[in-house]
């Protein structure tokens, strides 16, 4: 299975920020299967084209991971790589007996799209991948993702690993009320020094 380093074309979720941003909405030519566009401060549809099929969601899982790691509280924890992290496409370069900040994690997740830095922040928090997707589907169910199911942190493709344009557009606006969210996604370019040993990784937001 190959995964892509960004969102999949399939599916196009634009958030509106701001209730005064007006869009050509009228004749709008989107080329993703599925695409919708909603105000984050209302929760209205402003645009929609097969919003409720179910599709793929690749690394835009993501953006679940890094809510529920800043929502745990525990974005300061030192974490200690005990183990060889073999994870399927884009690599952040997590080595057995690195020691992270858990925020550091975060920003080499979301600014390089790092499938083993998803797969240490599930396992820290909850112990294993599995039962880390039984917290992400807990709370997509409680901010109302009624059609879809976390298998993996990272958006490694599985046939059970599902959403749709519409609650991808759910997950964003709850996301971007998110200070500390914003801060991430914002940032451009990131230096994270190791806990241990003296390194240094430079990522870039893409």
């Amino acid at each position: 299975m190959l995964i892509k380093r960004y969102f999949k074309v399939n599916i196009l979720v634009l958030i509106i920020a701001v209730n005064l941003l007006v869009l050509p909405v009228n004749g709008l030519d989107i080329s993703a299967e599925s695409a919708v566009a909603v105000n984050c401060n209302t929760g209205e549809v402003v645009f929609s084209k097969n919003s409720n099929i179910i599709r793929s969601m690749a690394s835009t899982t993501k953006i679940m991971t890094t809510i529920i790691a800043i929502e745990s509280g525990k974005l300061n924890d030192i974490v200690h790589i005990k183990k060889d992290i073999n994870i399927e496409g884009t690599s952040a370069g997590i080595k057995k007996s690195y020691k992270y900040k858990l925020i550091d994690l975060v920003y080499a997740m979301m600014l390089e799209s790092g499938n083993d830095a998803a797969y240490v922040v599930a396992e820290y928090l909850c112990g294993s991948e599995e039962k880390f997707a039984e917290k992400m589907n807990d709370k997509a169910e409680e901010i109302g993702m009624m059609n879809t199911n976390f298998v993996t942190a990272s958006g490694l493709d599985d046939e059970n690993h599902y959403t749709t344009a519409y609650d991808m557009a759910i997950l964003g606006s709850y996301a971007v009320k998110n200070d500390v969210f914003r801060r991430i996604c914002s940032t451009e370019q990131k230096s994270i020094a190791l806990v241990e040993p003296e390194l240094t990784f430079n990522y870039s937001n893409h």
